[in-house]
């Protein structure tokens, strides 16, 4: 495959990217980590249009469109670098009138990720603590953990936070991906994966593997109608791994060859109609890599992207017939685009 890379802006610290859909358009937000940082809404058939949603936020760690409301969004600010981030929160913004508008929602100190899942026609927020305390940077004796709340109509209205029993110590990744034919949500850390489950009425934290994970994706890449698991390891990595289920245990296939560090940015996808996973490195060399599988070599194949850019976050999707790697190229500055040409 060939990429076509777009600068779409230079942001400081450019962290987080997500996509939503407005007066069925499609837009994407871009937000920095920077103390004071900015998000921005780009929009339009090359999303040359550009709208400020926020300045003087930052840390903004997630971000994720609220269902069924055209034009709002949860996002996380105040998870500023260094794990700064004892007044983290969760703010709600609105489209008003051609203008973003943002509203304090819930404090949630040390929040690394959330998400908006429905279960038994009621949206639940639920969130990824890294650690309940930190009293430095390097400080991880207290565990994270995972909460949840029902999510309100609006943004004066708060909602109760609970806490699912289950530590978590150094609490990073968080992904959602069908799994075994079903819509799955895992939480990973030092001590683990965790596989989110809600039945009677009720939140629970299953142990899915040992391993000490820093991000996992999965993605059926080579078309046997078994997911593969894609991993960085350990925490803020210097290894990527994939790895195959083979009797009821995780075994792996593949270990990146290079020698890399602080691997960060993870996704899977399709990209010209082939599964294929995405990660992205923020030292060393700093590339962005796409994994396929080669079914006449039977071997996992990897095409660099790009380099030197520092990605810690990607996000793969589709616009008007093209597929699209977004990334968050965070080490220079960028909010990038790469163009996947036929």
């Amino acid at each position: 495959m060939r990429f076509r890379k777009k600068v779409l802006d230079n942001l400081e610290r450019c962290y987080c990217v997500n996509k939503i859909i407005i007066d069925d358009q499609l837009h994407l937000l871009f937000a920095e980590e920077e103390i004071g940082g900015r998000c921005y809404d780009y929009y339009g058939h090359d999303f040359s249009n550009k709208r400020l949603v926020w300045d003087n936020g930052g840390g903004t760690m997630a971000i994720v469109p609220i269902p069924n409301k055209n034009g709002e969004f949860l996002a996380i600010q105040g998870f500023f670098p260094g794990f700064n981030a004892k007044e983290s929160k969760i703010v709600w913004c609105k489209l008003v009138n051609n203008s973003w508008i943002t509203y304090d929602y819930l404090s949630i100190p040390y929040l690394h990720r959330f998400d908006l899942i429905e279960f038994d026609n009621t949206i639940y927020l639920v969130g990824s603590i890294v650690s309940k305390h930190k009293d430095s940077r390097d400080d991880w004796s207290v565990p994270g953990c995972v909460m949840y709340a029902k999510l309100t109509e609006d943004y004066d209205i708060k909602p109760v936070l609970n806490e699912i029993d289950c530590d978590i110590y150094k609490n990073h990744g968080y992904t959602r991906n069908i799994y075994k034919n079903e819509e799955s949500y895992f939480f990973s850390g030092d001590n683990g994966i965790f596989k989110l489950k809600f039945e009677d009425n009720r939140f629970e934290l299953d142990k899915f593997t040992d391993l000490s994970i820093s991000d996992v994706c999965f993605i059926d890449i080579d078309n046997d109608d078994h997911e593969e698991m894609l991993s960085i390891e350990p925490f803020h990595g210097d290894s990527v791994k994939i790895y195959k289920e083979i009797n009821n245990a995780w075994q792996k296939q593949y270990e990146y060859p290079k020698e890399i560090a602080f691997a960060h940015a993870i996704s899977s996808g399709y990209l010209n109609d082939r599964p294929c996973f995405v990660f992205g490195v923020r030292r060393k060399n700093m590339e962005l890599v796409m994994i396929t599988y080669d079914h006449k070599l039977n071997e996992y194949v990897e095409s660099v992207i790009d380099q030197n850019c520092g990605s810690a976050n990607v996000l793969i999707f589709r616009h008007q017939g093209q597929d699209i790697i977004a990334s968050c190229n965070h080490t220079i500055n960028e909010a990038a685009l790469y163009y996947i040409e036929k």
